[in-house]
């Protein structure tokens, strides 16, 4: 059985994991929106501020 430290540390690892993770796939999901042809035609677009554990729309929000 693995003491506290060991799973911290592990907890640590697999965090930060995921946060690279999340932070690709919402990379991806955000340049994909942002070449689809709705998305160019649209005269007006709507975004919500997404939760930690949603896709990142922190750069497209800035961008305009």
């Amino acid at each position: 059985m693995a003491d506290k430290k060991e799973l911290r540390k592990l907890l640590r690892s697999r965090r930060q994991q995921y946060a690279e993770l999340q932070a690709e796939y919402s990379k991806r999901v955000m340049e994909q929106l942002m070449q689809h042809p709705r998305f160019l035609a649209a005269e007006t677009v709507m975004l919500y501020h997404a939760l930690p554990d949603e896709v990142d729309t922190q750069s497209i929000l800035q961008g305009f």
